[in-house]
């Protein structure tokens, strides 16, 4: 059990959880590259956003014969959205589960430890939770791995789509 007691206390659980979040983050984009053609996703990306710019730029200027064969297409734009969003589902629906698990399963060991500990004050304070440390490490490892990656997460809904939502 002496291996448990290390894991445990920190410097050692600052570590570890960082490393875990890295290993999540590390899978999880990994996932993503075999399961998702990027190459469609990016064209569909590309064309979404080429409709946005075209539909912002025919309601600045009132162009309403560009507004009637923009919203023509919008449906068609809606499939296609609606397709990469399906794949960045299939994702989510394959990694929740053992990631949860392992979220879980780390919470419930490090519960009511402090795991790491701040040179400086936060919102949270200077001494971290488990769930507090490992979403700050998981999004500081997650993004630039995007990156590398070559994954992009943004959001493929045609303007006019977001604008039903409430969204801009």
């Amino acid at each position: 059990m002496a291996s448990l007691e290390t894991l445990l206390s920190q410097p050692t659980s600052t570590l570890f959880i960082f490393l875990v979040a890295l290993g999540i983050s590390f899978v999880s984009m990994t996932v993503y590259r075999y399961m998702v053609d990027l190459r469609r996703i990016r064209a569909v990306s590309q064309e979404v956003r080429k409709y946005n710019e075209a539909l912002k730029k025919a309601q600045d200027s009132g162009d309403q014969t560009t507004l009637r064969r923009l919203r023509r297409e919008e449906r068609r734009l809606k499939q296609l959205s609606g397709y990469s969003q399906k794949q960045r589902l299939k994702v989510t629906m394959v990694t929740i589960i053992p990631f949860s698990l392992v979220s879980l399963l780390l919470g419930l060991m490090y519960s009511g430890v402090w795991v790491a500990e701040l040179p400086f004050e936060t919102p949270f304070g200077s001494q971290l939770s488990f769930y507090i440390w490992y979403t700050l490490c998981y999004f500081a490892v997650y993004f630039p791995l995007t990156r590398m990656f070559g994954v992009s997460m943004s959001s493929d809904m045609p303007r006019s789509a977001r604008s039903d939502l409430g969204g801009r």
